[in-house]
């Protein structure tokens, strides 16, 4: 399930598919399974949303929120509402858009919940509790796309994986106050998944290959491209050091010398390709990843 998550992100529906089909096959044989089963329609209706095939996709959302329904989870029925509103916006049913959306408001857990929340680690209370200006954006599930910016500061990449009208973020957010600082909207066609302060930068990741580099205050500096795969070849992680990025993809199948894929490391500063190293094993992993470790 959590490859076929990550390869809706990347709008590799078809991929996602075959992955999340295997799931839904083998949490329908388990009662115990039913809530992991609601994810799988979901992941699985978006899938069908990105390839613009409405029926198929309006009956997964549907049957998602029957499960949740018998489930008794107000909230993740509601979240299906929401996201069914953004199915039928798409396909200009604004009616139904409208009847999904006044039931999805019903739920008050819902409504109140996008905010940051501030926790003491000493006692496990919350402290402090403010919500997110986001509209209808939906936030990257990648951790690094919420990171330490500096003493008094957090940064948070979010994007719309699944309206696709609302453009990417990066905002700076006090950490006393919880409220946001600045923002910068990304251009069209950057998602950022990925944020990195190197020294003075912001260094932003965008999954379809392009790095933006932003100064203290997210005025934009430089960006290049970089190599992020194709069809049958895909994104699995990035790392960084203070001089180069390593890039890793991976493709679907083992291909010759049992090679699964490759890390390709840039230089920071020009952008330029400095060395390709190829992953090789025995046999193949759905998903890759990998970390840089420092001789002393």
């Amino acid at each position: 399930m959590k490859t076929a998550s990550l390869y809706v992100t990347q709008h590799q529906s078809a991929v996602s598919l075959d992955y999340i089909n295997e799931a839904i096959n083998i949490y329908s044989q388990y009662e115990d399974y039913k809530r992991h089963l609601t994810i799988c329609y979901v992941i699985k209706a978006t899938n069908y949303m990105h390839l613009g095939k409405f029926e198929e996709s309006e009956e997964y959302f549907l049957t998602a929120i029957k499960t949740a329904k018998e489930l008794k989870d107000e909230f993740y029925e509601a979240m299906q509402y929401h996201n069914i509103s953004i199915l039928y916006s798409n396909f200009d049913k604004s009616q139904e858009c409208i009847n999904a959306i006044k039931k999805a408001v019903r739920c008050n857990e819902w409504r109140e919940s996008v905010y940051y929340i501030s926790i003491n680690p000493k006692t496990n209370k919350q402290e402090k509790k403010a919500s997110i200006p986001n509209k209808t954006v939906y936030f990257t599930d990648d951790k690094d796309a919420f990171q330490i910016f500096d003493e008094r500061t957090f940064m948070l990449a979010i994007n719309d994986n699944v309206n696709e009208k609302e453009a990417s973020k990066i905002l700076l957010i006090d950490k006393e106050t919880l409220k946001t600082k600045k923002e910068v909207v990304m251009e069209n066609g950057f998602i950022p998944t990925k944020l990195k302060r190197i020294n003075d930068e912001i260094v932003a990741v965008s999954y379809n290959g392009k790095v933006s580099f932003f100064d203290e205050n997210l005025n934009k500096k430089k960006s290049f491209k970089f190599y992020a795969g194709n069809s049958e070849i895909l994104l699995n992680d990035i790392k960084f050091d203070d001089s180069n990025m390593y890039v890793l993809i991976k493709g679907f199948d083992m291909q010759k010398e049992n090679v699964l894929g490759e890390i390709t490391s840039y230089d920071l500063k020009s952008g330029k390709k400095v060395n390709t190293t190829p992953l090789k094993a025995k046999k193949e992993w759905e998903i890759a990843r990998f970390e840089l470790l420092h001789n002393e």
